[in-house]
């Protein structure tokens, strides 16, 4: 079962945390803008959202009136990394070549940690 999760808070502290099972034909934008105006959103609100990365999110705050684009937030960004560390420490070493090139892709996502 997947759930879709949110939490809007405001620079004052207010805050609404808010949750729905996604094939439940929940309406998650409308949610989403219910708990927006619960905190008192007006039309001149600047809102910015902080994702875990999902492709379908973008489109999901669009909906609910979130133009600017998503910020992925740091603790995804690191397990974005430790996927990549992963696939890069499990390459194949079967030959010289790949050897040097697997050598490289695990200094490069080291690099980028």
């Amino acid at each position: 079962m997947e759930v879709r999760v949110g939490n809007v808070e405001t620079t004052a502290g207010g805050r609404q945390v808010f949750a729905a099972v996604a094939k439940a034909d929940a309406d998650i934008a409308g949610l989403t803008r219910r708990n927006f105006e619960t905190l008192g959103q007006t039309n001149d609100t600047e809102v910015t959202a902080l994702t875990n990365g999902c492709p379908g999110l973008r489109c999901l705050l669009a909906d609910a009136g979130v133009t600017k684009p998503p910020i992925l937030d740091w603790f995804h960004i690191a397990m974005r990394m430790q996927h990549a560390a992963q696939a890069a420490s499990g390459l194949s070493t079967d030959d010289p070549d790949r050897v040097k090139a697997k050598v490289v892709m695990v200094a490069e996502v080291e690099r980028l940690r």
